[in-house]
C-alpha cells in the first residue's frame, strides 16, 4: 500500500471532501469550503487536515501541500477506477504526488483523473514503455489519413460506370443528393428526410426514422467508397469516384446519346488540359467531362 493510501483511509468521508474542496480552488475562508462541500461545519476537517500536514493556512488562504496533493489525487484514483470498473489501478512512485513533474518514468501509470497524463505529471507519449503504441497510432492515423484525401482528390482507377452498375435506384438517389450539397455536407437524417417522399411513393411504408434511412443508404455508398463522413463530424460528402458515379447518373436522365467519362474523370475534376475529343456533360452545359468548355477542344 502506498503512503497516500495509508493517510486516506484515516479520513473521515467529509474530511475527504473537505480536501477535495481545497486542491479544487475553494480556498479563501471556510465559508467558501463549507459552501463547496455543503456537510456541516468544516473547521474539525480542516484542522485535521492541518494536523496530518495535507494543508497549511498560507496568506489567510488554505493550501494544499505537496503530501495534501498526492492524498487527494489518490482519493480521485480510487473513484475513477470504481466508477469505470476498472481493475488496474496505477500508483505513484515515492517521489510522485500527481501534481508535480518528475523526471526518470519510463513506464506510463495512467492518473485516471487527469487523462492522458501519468503519475509522474508527463503526457503518455513522454514514455519509452509508449513508443511503440504511439508509433502505431501515429502510422494508423497518417495511413487513414491518406487514404480519404486519395478517395477525395484522386480516381481509385475502377471505371465510373462499373460502379454505377453496383448501385440500386435508392442508392443512386442516395448518392445523387450528397453530391447536390456537397459544398456543405449533408447529414444521414437530412438525407432520410429529403427521400422519404420518394421512398414512401407507390404504397410502401418505411418504419425506420430519418437518421436511419439515412445510414441504410449511406452503408452501401461508404462501402464501395463513393461517400465519406468527414472527420469528426457526422457530414457526408461525395468521393472523386462517388462525384462520377452522381454525374454519369445524372447523364443517363438525358437524351441520347449520352457521351461517356474516360477512366480518371467525374465531371467536376478538370484536367491539366482539354481532351482530344469533346464529349458533352449534360449537368455542366457547354463543357466536357475532361472539365473543359466546348471552345478549348479541336473536335
Amino acid at each position: 500500500m502506498n503512503h497516500f493510501a495509508q493517510i486516506l483511509q484515516q479520513l473521515h468521508r467529509d474530511t475527504r471532501a473537505c480536501l477535495q474542496a481545497v486542491c479544487s480552488g475553494h480556498r479563501d475562508s471556510i465559508s467558501e469550503v463549507e459552501a463547496a462541500v455543503q456537510a456541516g461545519p468544516m473547521q474539525p476537517h480542516l484542522q485535521r487536515l492541518v494536523d496530518l500536514g495535507l494543508v497549511v493556512l498560507q496568506d489567510l488562504r488554505w493550501e494544499p501541500t505537496w503530501l495534501g496533493h498526492g492524498v487527494h489525487h489518490w482519493n480521485q484514483q480510487l473513484l475513477w477506477a470504481e466508477s469505470t470498473g476498472d481493475a488496474e489501478l496505477p500508483e505513484p512512485r515515492p517521489e510522485e504526488n500527481g501534481d508535480l513533474v518528475v523526471v526518470g518514468c519510463e513506464k506510463y501509470r495512467p492518473l485516471y483523473c487527469r487523462p492522458g497524463y501519468c503519475w509522474c505529471g508527463m503526457i503518455r507519449s513522454d514514455h519509452a514503455s509508449e513508443a511503440p503504441e504511439t508509433a502505431a497510432h501515429f502510422l494508423a492515423h497518417t495511413r487513414q489519413r491518406n487514404r480519404r484525401e486519395a478517395l477525395w482528390n484522386r480516381t481509385s482507377g475502377r471505371p465510373i460506370l462499373e460502379l454505377y452498375g453496383k448501385l440500386f435506384e435508392d442508392q443512386l438517389v442516395a448518392l445523387r443528393q450528397v453530391h447536390q450539397k456537397r459544398a456543405d455536407g449533408i447529414s444521414a437524417s437530412e438525407l432520410g428526410k429529403a427521400l422519404r417522399p420518394r421512398l414512401e411513393a407507390g404504397g410502401r411504408v418505411l418504419s425506420y426514422v430519418d437518421h436511419q434511412l439515412g445510414e441504410k443508404l449511406l452503408e452501401r455508398l461508404a462501402e464501395l467508397d463513393l461517400v465519406l463522413a468527414d472527420e469528426g463530424s457526422t457530414y457526408w460528402y461525395p468521393t472523386f469516384d462517388g462525384t462520377g458515379v452522381a454525374n454519369w447518373s445524372d447523364q443517363l436522365l438525358g437524351p441520347a446519346p449520352r457521351p461517356e467519362p474516360r477512366l480518371g474523370e467525374n465531371g467536376d475534376w478538370i484536367a491539366p488540359r482539354a481532351c482530344g475529343h469533346y464529349r458533352a456533360l449534360f449537368t455542366a452545359p457547354g463543357y466536357c467531362w475532361c472539365g473543359h468548355s466546348q471552345s478549348k477542344h479541336r473536335s
